[in-house]
Formats: structure tokens, C-alpha cells, sequence
């Protein structure tokens, strides 16, 4: 009986190998659920942050490294008039300005890739939905994964749009300054050099006069 009972209880185990697969299958879904509750969580903060920064003016970014709008937040949508879903799957470069789009892909994310940088802050100009350049200043960092691949880039921007155009009127002002200061230089000049033209004419014309009366005396 007892080599019999042996034998069945030999018979009822699992193989070694099929254990360490259930070890491993429920160490895989417990790192899954770990994994799910921390992405909820991130999910929460960034939404969080979202709010926050839509009740403060700034607007959200979140851009593949291919250069498509993952994430964009509502402050950044009312900056270009567009709504989240005309935005989200988009080339960025459709609302850049030609001129900031070509320094950014061929330039800066480049050192952002190679690790030359890893944040960039400046002035970039967007294209509004009716045409009109908005003007925006912010910072942008790339996010990358543990193993150190590239995942997205995040950037916040601030609308300056109404500052940036009162510097430009400010600058465009002082060029027609400089333009009228130096148009009544030049007319100035001009004037005193047709003065001295006419006292020398008149000299002249004096110095014939008294000449012709000493003749005639």
C-alpha cells in the first residue's frame, strides 16, 4: 500500500518545468497589474498637470519622435483655433511656421536624438487655423524609456502672441525713426550745400557789381 500511495503521489505532481511556468505566468501579472495601476496613475497626474496648465494659459504638448501630435492639451487647441481631434495624429509641421518647423526637424531634434540636449526653451511660431502667426515661447524636453530609447518629446508653451507683435511694432517704429532721421539728414544736407551754392552766387554776383561801378567811375 505505502509504495502504491508513493507511486500515485509521484503521478499527481507537476513536472518541475510546469511550475516554474506558473511562477512566471504569475509573476508576469503581477508585474502587468503593477504596471496598469502605475500608467493609471500617470494617466491621473498628467491630467492633473493638464488642468493645471489650461488654467494658467499654457499649453500642452506631447509629439512622437516622427513628429505627429500625441497629446495636445485644450490652451494649446484655443492658441491655433483648431479642435483636438483636427490636431491629434497630425504632422506638427502642418501648423509650424515653414521657417521654425525646418530648424526643428533638421537640426534640433537631431541633437535631441544623439543626446547633444536634453531640453531646448526659445521662441517658435505656430500657424492658426485662419492663417495668422501665433507666436508662442516654451520649453521642450525628450522623454526616453528605461533602456534609454526615445519615446516622445514633451513641450509647454505660453502664448505670447500679443507681446511678441507690440515688440515688433516697437521695432518696426524705430526703423521708420532711423528711416525719417536719416531722410531729414540727407535734406538737411542737401539744403545747407544749396545755401552755400547760393551765398557763393550771390558773392559773385556782388563782386560783378562792384567791379562793373569801379569801371565806370
Amino acid at each position: 500500500m505505502e509504495a502504491g500511495a508513493v507511486t500515485q503521489q509521484v503521478q499527481t505532481d507537476p513536472p518541475a518545468d510546469v511550475e516554474a511556468l506558473r511562477r512566471r505566468v504569475a509573476e508576469l501579472e503581477r508585474a502587468a497589474l503593477e504596471y496598469h495601476r502605475a500608467e493609471q496613475a500617470s494617466s491621473v497626474r498628467e491630467k492633473q498637470l493638464e488642468s493645471f496648465l489650461d488654467s494658467v494659459g499654457l499649453g500642452l504638448i506631447i509629439r512622437s519622435v516622427e513628429g505627429k501630435f500625441v497629446r495636445v492639451s485644450r490652451a494649446f487647441c484655443d492658441f491655433l483655433g483648431y479642435s483636438e481631434e483636427e490636431l491629434l495624429g497630425t504632422q506638427c509641421s502642418s501648423v509650424s511656421h515653414p521657417e521654425d518647423a525646418a530648424l526643428i526637424e533638421s537640426y534640433h531634434v537631431p541633437r535631441f536624438l544623439s543626446g547633444a540636449i536634453s531640453t531646448l526653451q526659445g521662441e517658435m511660431r505656430f500657424l492658426h487655423k485662419k492663417g495668422h502667426v501665433v507666436w508662442t515661447h516654451g520649453s521642450a524636453l525628450l522623454v526616453r524609456d528605461p533602456a534609454g530609447i526615445p519615446q516622445h518629446f514633451i513641450a509647454i508653451v505660453q502664448d505670447i502672441t500679443e507681446r511678441k507683435l507690440g515688440e515688433l511694432d516697437r521695432v518696426r517704429l524705430l526703423n521708420e525713426v532711423c528711416v525719417a532721421r536719416e531722410a531729414l539728414q540727407a535734406l538737411s544736407n542737401r539744403l545747407v550745400q544749396a545755401q552755400e551754392m547760393e551765398r557763393r552766387r550771390i558773392a559773385l554776383e556782388l563782386q560783378g557789381q562792384i567791379g562793373q561801378a569801379r569801371t565806370g567811375l
